[in-house]
């Protein structure tokens, strides 16, 4: 945390999640989001024009040398996410990662290793696990109100189409 008794966020990739990110960080108490990247002017408007004051960039480590960013959101493709977590490491912040960690075990086994070199926290994004749906289902299979189970098999309906990687 810095001086400012707020936490600075930056959020890198305004595709489908990065602009999730922006609207919860935009309510969290003691967080403050300042930057946010995306190569696309027309995902970069979208976001200028729902959140004013937000710095809006095409290039990610114009997030990432801020010095009022200490954490970055990476909601980018799956193939940049090691790229763009060493450089975030590298620049002292702290990374929430969407999901999947990376594209492979190797890459993703360089992300953590990257985040232990820097001391800096690597959090990856898992918010299914914690929705009150899923929740009241793993109750009920752990409580046995639903008898022997042996397959759970869950398809994510909604109104957003799912990511494009």
């Amino acid at each position: 945390m810095s001086e400012r008794n707020t936490i600075g966020i930056g959020v890198i990739g305004l595709g489908h999640w990065g602009p999730h990110h922006v609207r919860v960080f935009s309510h969290v108490r003691g967080a403050e989001v300042v930057a946010a990247a995306d190569p696309s002017a027309d995902r970069r408007r979208h976001l200028e024009n729902l959140y004013r004051g937000l710095t809006l960039v095409a290039d990610p480590m114009d997030v990432l040398n801020r010095p009022d960013v200490d954490a970055v959101v990476i909601a980018t493709p799956a193939r940049t996410h090691f790229e763009l977590a060493a450089a975030a490491f590298e620049a002292g912040k702290h990374v929430l990662l969407e999901k999947p960690i990376a594209i492979d075990v190797a890459a993703a086994e360089r992300v953590v290793r990257a985040a232990q070199e820097s001391g800096r926290v690597l959090a990856v994004a898992e918010e299914y696990r914690l929705s009150p749906l899923v929740r009241a289902a793993h109750r009920a299979i752990k409580e046995g109100l639903l008898g022997r189970v042996t397959l759970v098999q869950v398809s994510a309906a909604g109104p957003h189409r799912p990511p494009q990687d």
